[in-house]
Order: structure tokens, then C-alpha cells, then sequence
């Protein structure tokens, strides 16, 4: 994206941007419904009490549904990054730290700390810098929209992406 935006192909820079988004989020929600279809097993092979696998699940859950939000918020990255003005990107980051930290100590000592709190916390505190990125890629403009519709590339942009970014998109 950054490379065709920089050499004047915004157009290219823009299908390269929405297919590379699309393949990632469809990527990670298999992921994410394999590993919520997995909690409450893990939580029995971890041996769990019968009493807390229910709460086990439900936080492991939450915690996979945080880890993706906090992936999918880096897609966002991508057009403010090809500007080149990505100061912005690290104060986001710097602030993001400090909010994660205050989130957690306010969610576990307003409320009961356990599994299903700290997932909960963790979505807040990755949704936040998810909507923050989100406006930031859109002021971009880069790439058009910051959630682009949907498109899944031709034969040559499939082809470059999952060449140049198949391990990126398989550790989704």
C-alpha cells in the first residue's frame, strides 16, 4: 500500500489496502470462532471445577474477542502509516499503554476480579484505540475509506498479497 501510494498508484494502493482488509478480517473471524468453539474444552483440559468452566469459557472468549479487536485495529495503521507521519501512530500507542493499565485496575476494583472482567476490560481498552485509528485512517486519505467495501482483489492482487503478506495474514 505504503509503496503504490508513494509512487502515485492510489488506485493500487486502494485494492491492495481493501483486499489485504477483507482477507485479514476473514481470516481472523475464523480464528476467532475456532477459539471460542475451543474455550470451554481448554477450560475442561485445564481441569477446571465444573463451577468455573462456564466463567472460564466466557473470559477466555472475551480475551480472543479483545486479542482480535486489538489485530484488526492494526489494518488502521495502514493508511496513516503511508503518509509517513506515524509520530501520531506512537503517541496512540504511548497513551494506549496507560489507558490499558488504568482500565484494568478500575475494572478489578469496581468490580470482582476474575476471567470474565478482565476479558471485558481488555475489549474496552482495545476498542478505544480502535476507533481512534479508525478516524485517524479516514483524515488519511490514503485509501479512501477507512473501512473499504468489500472487495477480495484480482488475480494479481491476490496473487502479490498472499506472496508479500501470506505470513502476515496467516498469523492472523
Amino acid at each position: 500500500v505504503t509503496v503504490s501510494y508513494h509512487a502515485g498508484n492510489r488506485e493500487q494502493a486502494r485494492k491492495y489496502y481493501s483486499a489485504g482488509f477483507w482477507w485479514a478480517s476473514l481470516l481472523r473471524s475464523l480464528i476467532l470462532l475456532a477459539g471460542v468453539l475451543l474455550a470451554g474444552p481448554i477450560c475442561r483440559f485445564l481441569r477446571l471445577p465444573d463451577n468455573l468452566i462456564r466463567d472460564g469459557a466466557v473470559g477466555v472468549a472475551f480475551i480472543l474477542i479483545a486479542a482480535v479487536v486489538a489485530d484488526a485495529a492494526l489494518m488502521f495503521d495502514i493508511p496513516v502509516y503511508a503518509t509517513g507521519r506515524t509520530a501520531r501512530l506512537s503517541v496512540l500507542r504511548f497513551f494506549t499503554s496507560w489507558l490499558r493499565l488504568g482500565i484494568t485496575v478500575l475494572a478489578f476494583d469496581l468490580l470482582v476480579p476474575n476471567l470474565k472482567v478482565y476479558g471485558a476490560a481488555l475489549i474496552v481498552i482495545e476498542l478505544i484505540p480502535l476507533l481512534v485509528l479508525v478516524w485517524m485512517a479516514q483524515r488519511a486519505g490514503t485509501v479512501g475509506p477507512a473501512v473499504p467495501r468489500l472487495e477480495l482483489g484480482d488475480r494479481t492482487v491476490r496473487k502479490e498479497l498472499f506472496q508479500y503478506g501470506g505470513l502476515a495474514l496467516v498469523s492472523q
